[in-house]
């Protein structure tokens, strides 16, 4: 039997989510907004701050979108931007699994 922990449950539930907006035709209207409705002002946070959650929740929305986020530096860049992207790649991105330093 698989033990599910809080980590796994994150990673699906925000997967499911984006699949969701994907599916409803929101999701360049929608992704940018993910981040902050997971982790809204004065909610409980996984971790230090609201804020290190948010950039949690981007961090894990670019690698499902096929972005390697260990060398991707534009932290202003949208994650329409990168969903756009996603879609329009014709082939899977070279590297297939990321780590993200600042979640380790």
């Amino acid at each position: 039997m698989i033990e599910q922990n809080q980590v796994s449950n994150i990673r699906k539930s925000l997967a499911a989510e984006l699949l969701k907006i994907y599916y409803d035709n929101n999701l360049f209207d929608e992704i940018d907004k993910l981040p902050i409705k997971r982790t809204p002002k004065n909610s409980q946070s996984f971790r230090c701050c609201g804020y290190k959650d948010r950039a949690m929740y981007r961090y894990r929305l670019m690698s499902l979108l096929g972005v390697n986020v260990e060398t991707c530096d534009d932290d202003f860049r949208s994650l329409a931007s990168y969903a756009e992207e996603a879609l329009s790649r014709t082939s899977p991105p070279s590297k297939v699994l990321t780590i993200i330093d600042i979640a380790c």
